[in-house]
């Protein structure tokens, strides 16, 4: 089983989120993938009730090549956490049901 939950590019931006309606097991919604800038560091956060799925990124959509992410996640209320740091390399970030 596999699916995609949303890819993040912001370029010069130093935040935003991006809204997927993903098709899940059991049901389709809505779930929000957000990045905000932390000093050198990006926080990537998505709501913690989607726990099977890993946080992935790429730094060119055109290839297949999605590494998982391996930064530990932190749940803060009802938010998964992931900081990851900030490169002069674009990073696109997308979540990947496993």
């Amino acid at each position: 089983m596999s699916g995609v939950w949303g890819v993040l590019d912001f370029g010069a931006h130093s935040s935003g989120s991006a809204s997927v309606l993903g098709a899940g097991t059991e049901d389709l919604r809505v779930m929000t993938l957000t990045a905000q800038l932390s000093g050198t560091d990006m926080i990537l956060t998505w709501p913690a009730d989607v726990s099977l799925y890993q946080l992935q990124s790429n730094t060119n959509l055109a290839s297949p090549n999605w590494e998982d992410v391996t930064n530990s996640v932190s749940t803060i209320g009802n938010q998964n956490q992931v900081t990851v740091p900030v490169s002069a390399v674009q990073a696109f970030y997308r979540l990947r049901l496993q």
